[in-house]
């Protein structure tokens, strides 16, 4: 949803949100972990996702409460 708003209203920003975009590719962020953590997401399954993984996940776990 939120790549479908930030398309609607800045199109210019595609490359925010497009999968293959570089910085999607690097390593989970201090931030990151921290709020997966706190989600109760296993470091094991952390230490195995790449930033925009981690991005997905917290999109989703954000989502469902």
């Amino acid at each position: 949803q939120a790549d479908e708003h930030i398309l609607k209203h800045w199109p210019d920003s595609a490359g925010i949100v497009r999968l293959d975009t570089f910085w999607r590719s690097g390593a989970v962020t201090e931030k990151q972990r921290a709020l997966l953590l706190k989600k109760r997401v296993p470091p094991e399954v952390i230490d195995g996702l790449s930033k925009g993984d981690a991005s997905r996940l917290i999109s989703e776990l954000l989502r469902k409460g």
